[in-house]
């Protein structure tokens, strides 16, 4: 089976820091960017806003939101998740975070790579931070 997917980073050009959102349950606990799934008849770019909104309280610009690429993960042998994948540029420091996840933070570039738990993230990220290495630093 195939899903698609959205991973987005938020960068905040002002303090020079992104976004990572806390998953914390009793299997497991890690660090991720916002990610979440597409809807039947929505559009990539329309679930990363959603996202975004769903899981920080940020409302998206769509001035603000960039496509990345995309990559495919397999999760299993009966699951592969296509992401589409979104860097979002923001001003907006202050976060109000969804049940979905326990905490938030920012980091500066350098940290984030030690902060992720999964290649695909750490791959996304490395895109994520050229965009912004061209055009926002």
């Amino acid at each position: 089976m195939r899903k698609k997917s959205i991973e987005c980073w938020i960068y905040n050009r002002i303090e020079k820091q992104f976004l990572l959102l806390l998953v914390s349950n009793s299997a497991v606990t890690f660090w991720q960017p916002i990610t979440g799934g597409i809807k039947r008849n929505e559009s990539s770019e329309n679930a990363a806003i959603r996202e975004i909104y769903e899981e920080t309280g940020i409302i998206v610009e769509h001035n603000c939101i960039f496509s990345i690429g995309e990559h495919s993960v397999a999760i299993n042998a009966d699951l592969v998740i296509d992401k589409q994948l979104y860097l979002m540029v923001t001003t907006e420091k202050d976060v109000k975070i969804s049940k979905e996840h326990a905490d938030y933070r920012w980091g500066k570039a350098e940290n984030i790579p030690d902060n992720l738990k999964w290649k695909n993230n750490i791959e996304s990220f490395t895109h994520s931070l050229k965009l912004v290495q061209s055009f926002f630093v």
